[in-house]
């Protein structure tokens, strides 16, 4: 039983965002979401002293989160959506899109299910 699906996201490499700037981040994650067809609830983001962003998007869906270390040049994704009708791997490949990276890893699960489990890649 598949309770919801979860799609984590590794990205390496970004050209079109200052992972710096917490209103970028907000209006890039804001705008992915609404790209995916994902319905915002509310939104917190975060920025770290001396450097990093976390954020959450509280979703209908459920959540969609992102934490910056620009320090190592990467960025960590997770959404998770309840039922089947999001597709959150198509959600982590339109934020790479809007950050402009082709170096990301996608690792997808179905939850709530302890035998389905698949790793995608780029």
């Amino acid at each position: 039983m598949t309770i919801g699906r979860q799609a984590i996201m590794d990205v390496y490499d970004y050209k079109k965002i200052d992972v710096e700037n917490i209103e970028e981040i907000k209006e890039m994650l804001i705008k992915s979401a609404k790209e995916s067809n994902l319905h915002i609830v509310d939104s917190k983001f975060h920025k770290f002293e001396p450097i990093g962003i976390s954020g959450v998007l509280i979703l209908a869906e459920s959540h969609l989160t992102i934490h910056t270390w620009p320090e190592y040049n990467y960025i960590a994704i997770d959404i998770f959506t309840c039922g089947n009708s999001i597709n959150p791997v198509a959600a982590c490949e339109i934020i790479a899109k809007n950050i402009c990276s082709n170096n990301f890893d996608i690792k997808y699960y179905e939850r709530g299910d302890k035998n389905a489990i698949s790793r995608i890649g780029n």
